[in-house]
C-alpha cells in the first residue's frame, strides 16, 4: 500500500543515530531531537496550529508582541 504521506519531506539531514546513541535520559533524547526539528509545542506553535492558550508571558503575565 503506498503511503499517503511522502516520507522524504520530513527527513533532515544529520547524522541522528549519534543522538539516539548518547549516554543520556530517552526525554532529553526526544527533547533534543524535537528541538533541532523546530517542533516543541511552544505558545508561538500552538496558537499558529489553532490550539487555544494564552498569550500572556508566563514570567511577568504581561501580553506578548506578536511578529
Amino acid at each position: 500500500m503506498e503511503s499517503l504521506l511522502c516520507n522524504f519531506i520530513s527527513r533532515l539531514l544529520g547524522d541522528w543515530k549519534n543522538l539516539w546513541a548518547l549516554p543520556i535520559p530517552n526525554n532529553m533524547k526526544i527533547f533534543f531531537w524535537r528541538l533541532f526539528r523546530d517542533c516543541l509545542p511552544s505558545r508561538q506553535r500552538l496558537h499558529q496550529k489553532g490550539v487555544p492558550c494564552t498569550s500572556l508571558c508566563p514570567h511577568c503575565e504581561a501580553a506578548q508582541k506578536n511578529n
